[in-house]
Order: C-alpha cells, then structure tokens, then sequence
C-alpha cells in the first residue's frame, strides 16, 4: 500500500476512535477534547501531505530533463491539489494550476516538433538542398503562428511569429532564384545552353513573383552583359568570317596566259557580312576594302 494512503487509513482510525471516545465525555471537556481531537487529525493530514509532497519532488528531479514527462507530472500534481482543496480559494488555485499545466504540455509537444524540423532543416543543409530546407523552415514558421493564434497568444507573440512567417518566405524566395541561377550558369559554363538561351532563360527568372529591387537589377546587369557579348561575337572579324581566296588563287588570278592575251577570273563568291547594330554602312565598306584590297572591278553597284 502507499505510504500517503497508510497515513490515510491510520488517520481515519484515529478519527473512529476520537468519536468513542468522545461520546464519553459531555459539557466543558467534550469540547476541549473535541478541538484536541481535531488538532491531531490536521497534524495527521498535514504528515500525510507532506509525505506526498515528498514522494512527489522525488519523483520530479527524475524526469525534469524529459519536458513532456514534466508537464504531464504537473498535470497530475493539479489535480492531486484539487482533490486536497479544503476552500473555495484552494479549489480555484488549483484549476489555475491545471490550465497552466495543459498550456506547458503544449509547448512541451511543440517544442519537439520544432526540435524535429530543426534536425531535418540541417540534413538538407548539409545535402546543399537549400530550397527544402527553406521550404521546411517556411511551414515551420507557418505551423508555430497557426498554434499560437489556437491557443489564445498575445498580439506581441502573434505579430513576431507572422514576422517569421515573412522571413521564411522570403528565404524560399531567395533560395529558388540563386538554385535557378546557379543552375543555368552551370549549363552555360558547360556548353549545354548557347548565350541566346541562357538570356531567354533569365528573361523568365525576373517573372518570379515577388523579386525584390535589387534582385531584378542584378538579373538586368547580367542580361545586358550578356547581350552586350553576343553583340561583340557578331563584329566583323577577319578573316575567319569571309571566305577569302587562298594566296595561290590571288596568284593565279594575276597570271597572264602565253601570247599577250589577257585572263579574266570568273569565279564567284559569296561574301557574308554579319554587322551589328552599332556598325553604320561606312565602317563596313572600309573593312571589306581593307580585306580585299583596292583596285577591284566590277560590273554591279558595289554595295556592302
């Protein structure tokens, strides 16, 4: 048997006795011994209290290092006060006690849950999956507002936790443009994408919702660099881009046949001009001229 309610049992054949006992006596001294009496049973019940109180303290020092298994106890510890409560203010202590307790084994359950994120937020971490880690800490954030506006919070701890809320979506915004980012420069520095594709490619990043200033001027920076490259890969560049004859061809061309005749070179060739938007029509004349040399004949407008 416990010891608390072997304390009880003895209180209770104490009282037994107090009453034979008492029938015996009449007038003054019943009265004395009466309140006597009653002083012994509140000695008692105060021993047996303290005795609880005692096993109860034992047995907290054990599990204080375990939330849940601790709030659960001072569940159990209310409702041991209410059952104890010998006034209406002890009784309204109590109930105090419980809601308390409740609340504490809440936060207990949600602090483990957030304990779990924490430990699965930090695998991804270190797998470099920055966007589901980002994604993770955003229904963290989401689910620690949803709690706290269930259980009654006040406005200071709701408007920090919608803050949070924010944040992370803010981090998973920032976490899905530098994934594309970095993706697409990969493609890019290995060849995969050409320079036209990894431009329409950033062209789509700026349509991610919610770009902050500054996000969509670095991806126009980089767009306008990269046009201006493939500008500068369109200029004239000699002699690789014309298909200029071979010097025996040239030598060939001034060649005369025997007998004082003269030869005149038919062949043909098709010259492409890639001219880009900074290039007027003078500069390009003077480059072909410069490619081709001067004293050139020919029979149709001479237009480059």
């Amino acid at each position: 048997m416990h010891r608390a309610q072997r304390v009880a049992t003895l209180v209770q054949r104490w009282r037994k006795h107090g009453q034979t006992r008492f029938a015996l006596r009449d007038g003054d001294d019943a009265a004395a011994y009466a309140q006597e009496q009653q002083d012994k049973l509140d000695e008692w019940r105060q021993a047996a209290r303290d005795i609880e109180d005692a096993q109860a303290d034992l047995f907290k020092a054990g599990i204080e290092n375990d939330p849940i298994a601790l709030a659960r106890f001072e569940q159990s510890e209310a409702d041991r006060a209410l059952r104890n409560a010998t006034s209406e203010a002890e009784r309204l202590s109590a109930q105090a006690q419980r809601i308390r307790a409740d609340r504490g084994l809440q936060e207990a359950i949600q602090d483990v849950f957030a304990s779990q994120a924490d430990l699965l937020n930090a695998m991804f971490e270190y797998g470099g999956n920055t966007v589901q880690a980002a994604r993770l800490g955003l229904k963290t954030a989401k689910d620690r507002l949803a709690y706290l506006q269930a259980s009654g919070a006040g406005d200071a701890a709701i408007n920090r936790a919608k803050g949070d809320v924010i944040s992370a979506q803010g981090g998973l915004r920032d976490a899905r443009l530098d994934r594309k980012l970095q993706d697409y420069a990969f493609l890019y520095d290995m060849d995969k994408i050409n320079k036209q594709q990894y431009i329409a490619y950033l062209m789509q990043l700026k349509e991610i919702p919610d770009l902050t200033t500054q996000q969509l001027r670095d991806l126009d920076r980089q767009i306008k660099s990269l046009r201006d490259e493939l500008g500068a890969d369109f200029q004239f560049n000699l002699p690789t881009t014309l298909g200029l004859p071979t010097l025996y061809e040239v030598r060939r061309t001034n060649q005369t046949p025997g007998g004082g005749g003269s030869y005149q070179d038919m062949r043909n060739y098709n010259i492409v001009l890639y001219v880009n938007n900074g290039m007027d029509q003078a500069s390009a004349e003077r480059f072909l001229s410069e490619a081709m040399g001067t004293n050139r004949m020919s029979t149709g407008t001479r237009r480059y």
